[in-house]
């Protein structure tokens, strides 16, 4: 053990940003006077609204938070960093801060009288797994060093007595290495005796804090300027990844999904409902690309950096595609795993592995419609940008489900129909107006209808529900469309297919010259459902370039016909 002088250090905080709802509530949430609802959180994202958005507050919240160690007397506001500790402990990676005697002090007791304090070698230990997670296994850059400001070139943890409702904090510092990267350092609880942390171990409690902020600092090396949505949502994400067996992170899921049509970013009210937008990131890892996808997102984030607009979506975006995806589709599927919380391989894409495991029902509905066989037109509550509403649908005859409004266009809403069968199987079919069958044996139909732009806050939308037909046979658009795939590999599209009336269905796929490139044939002997899968290859087994396609499907009574973009 080595023991450290140590002065006070100043912090490079973001750029000031006038933002005075949130930086309130996160001041006021930092001193103890607004509680949150789902037990103990990390102050990071509060941490953050006050460097960044400080000033804007009143001078008697300033003068509060100097007690809580924040300086405002420059046009940057910082954070001084806790110099009472006099005792260090280092690891090959860390210097761990913490004191013996007054208000921040660990526990002595030290019983294989190694000379640390037994919770100091919890804490370094446990700290150490998470960087050979983080840092070494998931192939994430080390935070940037902090120019020997906390006395060593180890990255800092400091043990302290945080308020009774916070995990853990991380601090962006001065030090940055490069542009738009901040060095940083933590401060950890000394003791999780608090109620609020009753439900797990003293063990789980320091592993989900330390996976959570030290994942912070690795943000902060990337872009510091990030949308704090993103820090916290991924955040809270990696936890299950490095302590997949703990799963503090269902805490946030229940108030995030009785409210699914607050937007995806959504960082009011203490940004509570960041914590449970990790579930777009766990949905994002299990099916486009795993974590890769998600280290992906910040090395774009990385790319973009301090933008006069935010770049968070754009970053997801292009991370999205480099696995044949977009972001519109990813949401909008989610927004379908959500409704079915099934962890059934027969309902991919739209599972999670741990759904039988989480403490939620599926979201709300908004409304419940019936058709009569008379046209109607419904006019539901509106959807928030990047967030979705449910709807119950009931019918005895054929009808048309089609959303209509004059504020949006078709790019802006997404509308998903999910017709759950008797026979168990679950088909979802996409479009502007859907077609939906009772004769297909359905048990029960949930509407989905999901806001993929930020072009308005909020959208006002119509449903119109009108005579539709009998089909012997249907299919849903072929997606993801726009569809994008490398020269070198490929994912695949897929389609799904309800067959009413025994018969042979054949596919085939043009190109614009009206070539078939490929062609597919299957019998169907009694009435089921099925799933059609395209690779982008031609007969020849070879990827088929950019470009637009048709696909053309036969059946006995009826054809129909699909265009799809292929983006290589």
């Amino acid at each position: 053990m080595k023991l450290i002088c140590k002065g006070l250090c100043v912090f490079l905080v973001l750029p000031l940003l006038a933002n005075q709802p949130k930086v309130q509530s996160s001041a006021n949430i930092l001193l103890g006077y607004e509680k949150l609802d789902f037990g103990p959180i990390d102050g990071t994202a509060h941490a953050l609204e006050i460097l960044r958005h400080g000033n804007t507050l009143p001078l008697h919240i300033k003068n509060e938070l100097i007690e809580f160690g924040f300086n405002f007397e420059s046009q940057n506001v910082s954070h001084i960093r806790k110099d009472s500790s006099n005792l260090v402990y280092e690891t090959t990676h860390f210097a761990i801060h913490y004191d013996l005697t007054g208000t921040h002090a660990v526990n002595g007791e030290d019983i294989n009288v190694d000379g640390i304090p037994d919770y100091i070698n919890q804490v370094a230990s446990v700290f150490e797994y998470v960087w050979s997670v983080e840092i070494d296994s998931l192939g994430y850059n080390a935070p940037p060093e902090d120019g020997l400001q906390g006395g060593s070139g180890l990255y800092d943890i400091y043990v302290a007595n945080l308020p009774s409702q916070y995990y853990g904090l991380a601090y962006t510092t001065t030090g940055a290495t490069e542009e738009n990267a901040c060095a940083s350092y933590i401060e950890i609880r000394n003791n999780y005796d608090a109620s609020w942390f009753q439900d797990k171990t003293e063990l789980e409690n320091i592993q989900v804090t330390a996976a959570h902020e030290f994942y912070h600092a690795i943000q902060f090396g990337y872009n510091c300027y990030e949308e704090i949505w993103m820090m916290e949502a991924t955040a809270v994400w990696i936890e299950d990844i490095v302590y997949d067996h703990i799963n503090d992170l269902y805490r946030y899921m229940n108030s995030w999904f009785i409210r699914p049509e607050k937007s995806l970013n959504d960082e009011t009210n203490g940004c509570t409902h960041c914590y449970g937008s990790f579930i777009f990131f766990q949905y994002i890892s299990e099916h486009v690309g795993g974590h890769e996808t998600i280290k992906n997102i910040w090395n774009h984030s990385k790319s973009y950096g301090n933008q006069d607009s935010p770049k968070d979506f754009a970053a997801i975006q292009d991370a999205l595609v480099e696995h044949s995806s977009t972001f519109q589709y990813t949401l909008s599927s989610m927004a379908v795993a959500n409704r079915l919380l099934t962890p059934s391989e027969e309902s991919d894409p739209y599972t999670y592995q741990e759904a039988s495991d989480y403490p939620v029902s599926a979201p709300p509905t908004s409304g419940t419609f019936y058709f009569t066989g008379e046209t109607s037109i419904e006019h539901p509550n509106p959807v928030y940008d990047y967030g979705s509403r449910y709807f119950s649908v009931h019918t005895n005859d054929p009808m048309d489900l089609m959303i209509m409004g004059e504020s949006f266009s078709n790019l802006d809403l997404d509308l998903n129909v999910i017709l759950s069968l008797d026979n168990g199987d679950v088909v979802v079919r996409n479009g502007v107006s859907v077609n939906i069958d009772p004769d297909l044996g359905i048990d029960w139909i949930t509407a989905v209808v999901t806001a993929t732009t930020d072009a308005q806050s909020s959208y006002t939308f119509d449903f119109v529900l009108s005579e539709g037909y009998s089909e012997d046979y249907s299919v849903s658009q072929l997606s993801p469309n726009p569809f994008y795939g490398s020269s070198s590999e490929t994912g695949s599209m897929n389609m799904d297919i309800l067959v009413i009336t025994p018969q042979t269905i054949r596919i085939d796929i043009f190109d614009l010259l009206g070539q078939n490139i490929q062609s597919f044939t299957n019998d169907y002997n009694e009435p089921t459902s099925n799933q059609f899968l395209w690779n982008g290859k031609n007969m020849g087994g070879q990827n088929v370039s950019s470009g637009i396609y048709f696909i053309k499907i036969t059946g006995q009574e009826k054809s129909s016909n699909q265009k799809v973009t292929i983006i290589r």
